[in-house]
């Protein structure tokens, strides 16, 4: 389901994905599109932290690696 007033019917919400698994980060980006999602990446964490602060997205998502795995 799009956003209302998202994607067809208007200009894609602006989502923000940090995901070191490039592969993974351009399956989850195919996957929004459809939606009326405009997903910018980042493939690490300096990249991820300079990006937000040049662009206005409406949703930050962040890959959190837990350590003890």
């Amino acid at each position: 389901m799009s956003p209302a007033g998202r994607g067809k019917d208007g200009p894609a919400m602006e989502v923000f994905l940090v995901e070191v698994e490039q592969a993974l980060a351009r399956l989850i980006r195919k996957g929004f599109r459809p939606e009326g999602y405009d997903l910018s990446l980042a493939y690490d964490g300096l990249m991820g932290q300079s990006m937000p602060r040049q662009y206005r997205h409406a949703l930050v998502m962040l890959a959190v690696m837990d350590r003890r795995c």
